[in-house]
């Protein structure tokens, strides 16, 4: 099986590929929760993304990235603890909007502020995982292109499953421990062995989560 890498800026990212949106719990219901069902809200640009140059909708791959390393990334909010997946094809699936140019998903260098204030690449281990939804922010202030650009958000939710495991994730220390010494003992030392046996050891365990609650197909 190859490894996924990530592309250049802008290339599309492939089909197949799962990605994950992390959003406030606040957003969504007592009913959507226990369903499982991610809220339109998860998918509004914030104002980094509409300012960017894609103006694209800030998402992650979830083979590069864990959602625990994209939530460090996005500050840490104690709010933002929610985790929605779905798939590039179901993205790629959804009809575009009259007049509007289909949703596409494609990588995006991901930024962070250094210590004089400047935006700078983001070379931390996670950080590859980072990618964006074309396409959101289409039209004018006018009401059609408004209810449209809705349109293209309730079809996102409803393309998206929430995952079992919170960000920042609930797994017992002791279970990471075990599954980590594990994955050394098969893998052996890898680069930054410590660190990265327990970022495999985190995401061993929210897929294994996943199958466990019988969360569709998705394994974070």
């Amino acid at each position: 099986m190859t490894k996924l890498r990530a592309g250049k800026d802008g290339d599309a990212v492939p089909p197949g590929t799962l990605i994950f949106r992390i959003g406030k719990r606040t957003k969504l219901s007592p009913e959507a929760l226990r369903k499982g069902k991610a809220s339109p809200e998860m998918f509004v640009l914030g104002s980094e993304d509409k300012e960017s140059e894609g103006q694209r909708l800030s998402i992650w791959v979830e083979e590069l990235t864990i959602a625990d390393q994209a939530w460090d990334f996005m500050g840490g909010k104690p709010e933002h603890n929610i985790v929605a997946c779905l798939t590039v094809d179901k993205i790629l699936a959804i009809p575009p909007q009259p007049g509007f140019e289909p949703p596409r998903v494609e990588w995006e260098e991901a930024l962070m502020i250094d210590g004089e204030g400047k935006q700078v690449p983001n070379t931390r281990p996670g950080a590859e995982g980072h990618t964006g939804i074309t396409g959101l922010n289409q039209g004018g202030d006018g009401k059609i292109h408004k209810r449209q650009r809705s349109e293209m958000r309730s079809d996102l939710a409803d393309a998206a499953v929430l995952s079992p495991v919170p960000v920042p994730h609930d797994i017992p220390e002791e279970h990471l421990r075990v599954a980590a010494y594990f994955i050394y003992e098969i893998r052996g030392v890898l680069g930054d062995s410590q660190h990265a046996h327990w970022i495999m050891a985190i995401r061993q365990l929210r897929r294994a989560r996943v199958r466990e609650k019988g969360v569709d197909s998705l394994k974070s």
